[in-house]
């Protein structure tokens, strides 16, 4: 198996979204070839775990989380292929001077061997992108 060609997972955005113990994140890819395939789509998270969700509270801070099924986990996923690939998250990573200004960092891995995503093994990946608030 070979690792997924991680350079075509470009975050142009992200949105933080409902009460800091169930908050949600949506991460919005770049379009990209694949296999010769145009892909449109996100990385989406869901159950994440923050103190708060306030701008204030988060920038500057960095929140590690234990990996699925350990009690805790994010239950993010990427949709690629006709299937949604489990992507487990490790850290986020909040930075920013302003509430217009602020930057998250995703740091974990794919499961593309859990559907099977062609050869493609599982990947270690980091995006970083804008954040907005919903």
């Amino acid at each position: 198996m070979q690792p997924f060609p991680t350079q075509r997972l470009i975050a142009t955005s992200a949105v933080l979204s409902g009460p800091a113990h169930d908050a949600a994140i949506t991460v919005e890819l770049a379009p990209f070839d694949l296999d010769g395939e145009s892909i449109e789509t996100t990385v989406r998270l869901e159950g994440v775990r923050l103190p708060s969700v306030e701008f204030d509270a988060l920038c500057g801070a960095s929140f590690k989380f234990p990996v699925n099924p350990q009690p805790g986990y994010i239950d993010g996923s990427v949709y690629i292929d006709g299937a949604h690939h489990p992507v487990d998250v490790s850290e986020l990573l909040f930075e920013g001077a302003s509430r217009d200004q602020a930057t998250v960092t995703l740091r974990g891995s794919a499961i593309f061997e859990h559907e099977g995503l062609g050869d493609y093994a599982n990947t270690d990946i980091e995006l970083r992108t804008s954040l907005a608030w919903a």
